[in-house]
């Protein structure tokens, strides 16, 4: 094999190094961006499984170093390959304009990337900092304050055995209440779950016929959010017994025990309830 094919099949296996390297150090580079600005965005979307942690801090600053790391890498292998294919130096090759396009589009993708990972982390930092609020406002994280003296909270809500059928109709005068469903699941509850969530009720005589009742037949959960939501929630439902006409238990209700919805009853029932019955939400 003479010396001049040696040569080239060096420089073509050296070249096809430096692709794989640079596709490689690329991809991380894409992938850490597009992490980074996906988890800030689903977190604002209310997957609270994406809060950041503390030392997210330093995942965004590796991920940076990461696009930086590439950029640098990807330029210099991708100069000495045209600086070997065309067999001039190093710096002539770095003078070919269309070189220097190419730079020019990978520091733009680099810094883009890079955006996008600080924006996902402040995203989800700043998502973080107003659930502390929240905690810090009401010792709870279920409410927070917001503009002009408004109190956002969130309560549960359960439709009960046999009045599924009112599912739509209720969540309409949620709706015109000015309050919104974020999350409804239709389930037949078990007796573990539903003992935790009448535990008060447990030694009181009328509780088997309510667990009776409770497991019946399915239900429907709800977690509501909105001005004032636990208030405006019992406002809504009416009364337990008499309740007025106009309310969901004055239209709908056929008994104590069979009085279509159950709805939390302060702020700490609803973290409570909502952590029963939507753990992690």
């Amino acid at each position: 094999m003479t010396d001049r094919l040696k040569g080239t099949l060096m420089g073509v296996l050296f070249s096809l190094g430096a692709v794989v390297i640079w596709v490689i150090l690329t991809f991380i580079g894409f992938i850490a961006g597009l992490a980074g600005a996906l988890m800030g965005i689903l977190f604002v979307m209310g997957y609270q499984k994406f809060n950041p942690s503390d030392k997210s801090k330093y995942v965004v600053f590796v991920a940076c170093i990461l696009i930086v790391v590439e950029i640098v890498v990807a330029e210099l292998l991708a100069i000495a390959i045209i600086a070997g294919f065309y067999e001039v130096p190093f710096a002539d090759a770095l003078a070919i304009p269309e070189v220097q396009t190419g730079i020019i589009l990978d520091v733009v993708i680099g810094l883009v990337l890079s955006f996008a990972v600080f924006v996902g982390y402040l995203y989800s930092r700043n998502r973080k900092n107003q659930l502390n609020d929240r905690r810090m406002y009401t010792g709870m994280p279920n409410a927070y304050p917001m503009p002009y003296g408004m109190l956002v909270e969130r309560t549960y809500v359960m439709l009960k055995p046999g009045f599924l059928h009112l599912t739509g109709e209720i969540q309409s005068r949620i709706e015109a209440a000015g309050l919104r469903v974020l999350v409804r699941d239709e389930r037949v509850l078990n007796g573990e779950i539903l003992r935790r969530h009448y535990e008060e009720h447990l030694s009181k005589p009328f509780y088997p016929g309510l667990e009776e009742y409770m497991l019946s037949d399915a239900v429907c959960c709800m977690v509501v959010e909105g001005e004032n939501a636990v208030a405006k929630m019992r406002e809504l439902m009416g009364a337990t017994k008499d309740a007025e006409s106009g309310t969901i238990r004055g239209d709908y209700a056929e008994s104590i025990t069979k009085n279509v919805i159950h709805g939390s009853d302060s702020q700490q029932s609803a973290q409570r309830e909502i952590a029963i019955f939507f753990p992690g939400f």
